[in-house]
């Protein structure tokens, strides 16, 4: 399971400045993003009452992070590896017995979407 912030509209910027100083700011400010909603990821929700269940915590270990830059594109991607991960905090796959209980990690992207552009926008500024 995976996410993906990908930053468009800079062939114009592009065009006008050097290339390479421009996505080398745009991607790190683009790690700086993804570094800031793993940040954000909420901890895991109570268990429910009754449950017998014990956490192992894998979940939340395997959220991981990188950027990828190819042919003037910055991705941001932040995911889960475990199998098991779209069932628990999947948007459109979230099994019933998680929905409400546990967030979504396209809800948490969401939430930071504005801050993520934010810190892209201050880095590339500063070689502006």
């Amino acid at each position: 399971m995976s996410f993906t912030v990908e930053l468009k509209g800079l062939d114009d910027v592009l065009k006008r400045l050097d290339e390479k100083k421009i996505l080398d700011a745009a991607e790190a400010g683009m790690k700086r993003g993804v570094l800031y909603v793993h940040s954000t990821v909420p901890p895991y929700p109570p268990a429910p009452p009754n449950s017998t269940y014990r956490r192992t915590g894998t979940l939340g270990r395997e959220i991981t992070t990188k950027t990828e830059r190819s042919a003037g594109n910055i991705l941001g991607i932040i995911g889960a590896a475990a199998p098991y991960a779209p069932l628990v905090i999947g948007e459109d796959t979230q099994a019933w017995m998680h929905a409400g209980r546990w967030w979504t990690l396209h809800s948490v992207v969401r939430k930071a979407a504005d801050r993520v552009a934010g810190f892209i926008r201050d880095e590339v500024s500063k070689v502006w």
